[in-house]
């Protein structure tokens, strides 16, 4: 009896020494494939979310930097049109100067750039800005150098301009050329002037340049008022008339010069 109870025991722990054998050893990487071959679809599809919400928050942060640097490259652009507006002013500046440094003066004279800023065409006046304080009663050029009015007011760095085609306006001139008077222009309120007391054994014919005479201690001689474009004869006025053509859109005027003697 002891015999079969002894024989029970030892096969018992052979079984569970076997057991635990294959447990740890063959049977373990059994269990171990098994559990591996269950959880690898599982691990795969977290493996693959985790990769896309990585993707996506690397995308967040690239938006916000691409933003950033859309909004700098906004700002660079704002500058760099800033700053290509300017240079076109400064080359129509250079332009204008260029234009109205070739005119040939009868006298010694300096001229000051200034911008248009103002337009008050109900009383023929523009608004001018420029460095300093203007003389009034000074003659002002177009950049391509005809005679276009006078300083009426004058303020620091700002003045009142008065054009030459304001009715009330006139002024002496003659031929260019010459050095005799040939009669006065007067505004007409358009685009040209009205040449008037020009006497009836003047010479004058369509094309003659006119030009001013020294006069009112600030407007030089010799500043190209405009081109005579009709003459008007009477034989029962004392004197006649023509029309000259300035070849000025008073309109678009966009710089004008200051003489000063």
């Amino acid at each position: 009896m002891r015999r079969k109870q002894h024989f029970f025991i030892w096969l018992f722990i052979l079984l569970v020494v076997f057991l635990f054998a294959n447990l740890f050893t063959p049977l373990s990487s059994r269990i171990e494939s098994s559990v591996f071959s269950f959880l690898s679809p599982i691990q795969k599809v977290m493996v693959n979310a985790s990769n896309g919400l990585l993707k996506n928050m690397e995308i967040l942060q690239n938006v916000k930097e691409i933003r950033e640097e859309v909004e700098y490259l906004r700002k660079e652009n704002r500058k760099l049109s800033a700053r290509l507006a300017e240079l076109d002013g400064i080359k129509e500046e250079n332009r204008a100067l260029r234009e109205a440094l070739n005119i040939d003066f009868e006298d010694e004279i300096n001229l000051v750039f200034s911008e248009v800023v103002g337009r008050d065409f109900s009383n023929y006046r523009v608004i001018i800005r420029h460095k300093g304080k203007a003389e009034e009663g000074s003659a002002v050029l177009t950049p391509e150098g005809v005679f276009a009015g006078v300083v009426l007011e004058s303020y620091e760095n700002f003045s009142k301009i008065e054009l030459a085609i304001k009715p009330e306006n006139s002024f002496k001139v003659k031929i260019q050329g010459e050095d005799s008077p040939v009669g006065t222009t007067k505004g007409t309120g358009e685009n040209t002037l009205l040449l008037d007391l020009l006497p009836k054994d003047k010479e004058i014919k369509r094309g003659d340049n006119i030009v001013t005479l020294p006069q009112r201690e600030k407007i030089p001689g010799n500043l190209f008022v405009g081109r005579v474009l009709e003459v008007h004869k009477s034989d029962v006025e004392a004197f006649f008339t023509a029309d000259i053509w300035q070849g000025i859109n008073y309109r678009y005027l966009d710089y004008l010069f200051i003489v000063e003697k």
